[in-house]
């Protein structure tokens, strides 16, 4: 089989860094595209494939032409390419101002994650790493120097909602207030972590289990699956981050019972030791508690791409998602929706790239006369102020009113 060509289509995230509507052309093989179908199935947003046609006659060829614009990134196989017309189409693409990157780098764009087997990761750092030169090991300096002074400042300053829970951990349930937990930290050693108890006292009398924030969970207090879904257990770690053991941002520390669990399944799994955890992260905000192996590999692969893409800017992004996180209600809520959005979704066929173009011209012209305004999306549709049938009534009572108007001057 020869080369084929994919429009994605994804949607905006919580964020001021991307913009609402973004779209990537691949050129692929037929393997590469069913890569592209198995990450986004697993992708942490809503996304696409809105058309897909093989590169075989001269229209295909056209269209694909047409489709590479400046504002699209155009991924390209990392295979040999053979046929004449797809490399004259991509050099020109190039010329234009088309973004033209490998395959692996635009996938790892589409969906951000690293993949987690020896294999892959060696070739992934090399190709799509940030670079950890002087400015970023600065700001690693800084941040490290600042945090503690960060935390102590919102340690006073929510000192009257750290009561308030308490005081609603104590009364609704007997046991102490705080909860410490033994959690590895950089480099694999132990230290204590503190959250607030949203757990009965002998939650694991029969041994450890995977964490979650389902209220359905009997081991819970009565306040614990709020507690959890609202992440207000977490804020004693600010305690952690004044002792110097965890950062506000990195991977979440595991328990050394599930990491060795994990490592036997997940051989890479310790890797995450090589940067202090921290109380949020990439992997956090987008997959949310693991409870399975499967559910660790995913937020392992999203913990890798935090440590290959390590900067001040990803950084401000995870903040800030982690506040859309929160007000939205956390992410167990957001990984529902989007499975359930998975087992609906079918890829649209759209008729032509003259139409794909025509619409998108269309959202220009109207940014044009509104500035600031945000491309709006494919499924946006302008409400009409009257409805065809209010029209066609009006236009009948107009025509009835004339009648009767010239019935009274004949008479």
């Amino acid at each position: 089989m020869g080369l084929k060509y994919l429009v994605v289509t994804r949607e905006s995230e919580r964020s001021y860094f991307k913009s609402p509507l973004r779209e990537f052309v691949f050129v692929v093989h037929p393997e590469e595209e069913m890569k592209v179908r198995a990450a986004l199935r697993e992708a942490p947003q809503k996304m696409d494939i809105v058309m897909t046609k093989h590169l075989e006659d001269v229209n295909s060829y056209a269209e694909l032409d047409a489709l590479l614009t400046p504002d699209r990134s155009l991924g390209v196989t990392s295979q040999p390419v053979t046929q004449h017309e797809v490399s004259k189409i991509v050099l020109n693409a190039h010329i234009r101002g088309a973004r033209i990157i490998d395959f692996e780098s635009a996938l790892m764009e589409l969906i951000p994650s690293v993949p987690s087997n020896l294999e892959e990761i060696v070739k992934v750092v090399a190709k799509g790493g940030v670079h950890q030169r002087g400015r970023v090991r600065t700001y690693a300096r800084i941040k490290n120097f600042a945090e503690p002074a960060i935390a102590a400042v919102l340690l006073l300053l929510l000192s009257p909602l750290l009561v308030l829970v308490a005081l609603m951990v104590k009364f609704t349930s007997p046991g102490p207030v705080l909860y410490g937990q033994k959690r590895l930290g950089l480099g694999g050693k132990e230290f204590e972590i503190l959250k607030f108890r949203s757990m009965r006292t002998d939650a694991e009398k029969n041994g450890p289990v995977w964490a979650t924030e389902k209220k359905g969970d009997s081991r819970l207090s009565p306040i614990g699956g709020f507690l959890r879904a609202a992440h207000l257990d977490e804020l004693p770690q600010f305690i952690n981050i004044l002792r110097g053991e965890i950062s506000f941002i990195g991977p979440r520390p595991e328990r050394k019972i599930f990491s060795d669990q994990l490592e036997k399944e997940i051989p890479m799994f310790p890797l995450r030791t090589l940067v202090k955890p921290g109380i949020t992260g990439w992997a956090q905000i987008r997959q949310g508690y693991a409870n399975s192996v499967e559910d660790s590999r995913k937020k392992l692969e999203l913990d890798f791409y935090y440590i290959l893409k390590h900067s001040p800017r990803l950084d401000a992004l995870v903040v800030l998602n982690t506040l859309g996180v929160l007000v939205s209600g956390g992410t167990e809520g957001k990984k529902r929706e989007l499975t359930a959005a998975t087992t609906v979704a079918n890829a649209t066929v759209l008729p032509t790239a003259r139409a794909m173009a025509a619409k998108r011209s269309s959202s220009r012209r109207l940014q044009k006369y509104v500035p600031g305004m945000p491309m709006l999306s494919a499924r946006f549709r302008l409400r009409r102020v009257k409805s065809r049938a209010a029209m066609r009534s009006k236009a009948t009572e107009a025509r009835v009113e004339s009648n009767r108007g010239e019935s009274r001057a004949e008479g």
